[in-house]
């Protein structure tokens, strides 16, 4: 069984650029899916439903500018985070990407590790703003992001911790995909925290408690691999 991975979707022409993405990525706990025009890409963002988008501004067929500013209005796609890539290091369009809803901006060359640090950062700042849900509800047990509350069966429980809070929406937003340990572990608490397998589970233990049986059963335990919510 396969661990669900997040997908990265990038839109760049540099074809030295997509097979550098197709080797590090993977090996770093991401699909890659990518195309060399903007416009494939905006189609490829609604289809292939990525986590994030990384997006280079010199295309053949698009600027990227005009490719991120259509993004951004599209309702069913605008909630993708963009990393924005391109080969001019200056402040003008670093500045103008942002305004137009870029969610970073790094310019080549590039560090792989930079590369990889950067959309960690972004995946984990965006992970409770995409898109921005007031209720997430799955079966009988409902999250209330703004309060960082859970009821089940409309009734309250009690209040968890940021990361049992964390933890939880991974599952019910991900439900009912499976989810390994390592990427509980990258999702929740990143790689920067010395965080272990038996951390999620004894997070994922007093979750249960706290949901008690009736929320505690959705949570589902995969034997040696991980979890998910049904």
């Amino acid at each position: 069984m396969d661990a669900l991975k997040s997908k990265v979707l990038a839109i760049d022409d540099d074809e030295a650029i997509l097979m550098l993405f197709d080797t590090i990525l993977p090996k770093e706990g991401f699909s890659v899916v990518s195309t060399p025009r903007g416009g494939t890409g905006i189609t490829m963002a609604h289809d292939e439903k990525p986590d994030i988008i990384i997006l280079d501004l010199g295309l053949p067929d698009i600027p990227g500018m005009e490719v991120c500013r259509v993004m951004r209005q599209d309702p069913a796609i605008r909630h993708i985070p963009i990393l924005m890539l391109t080969a001019q290091n200056n402040v003008q369009d670093k500045v103008k990407g942002l305004e137009l809803g870029a969610d970073d901006y790094l310019a080549k060359p590039f560090e792989p590790k930079e590369l990889v640090a950067r959309i960690r950062a972004i995946l984990r700042r965006t992970l409770h703003e995409s898109p921005a849900e007031k209720i997430l509800e799955r079966a009988n047990v409902r999250i209330l992001v703004d309060q960082i509350m859970v009821e089940v069966d409309g009734q309250p429980k009690g209040r968890l911790t940021r990361k049992e809070f964390d933890l939880l929406y991974v599952l019910m937003k991900k439900s009912p995909q499976v989810l390994s340990r390592s990427y509980l572990v990258e999702t929740v608490w990143g790689t920067d925290y010395p965080v272990t397998d038996r951390t999620v589970d004894a997070t994922i233990k007093r979750l249960r408690q706290k949901l008690g049986p009736d929320g505690a059963k959705h949570i589902v335990t995969i034997e040696g691999f991980g979890y998910k919510f049904e």
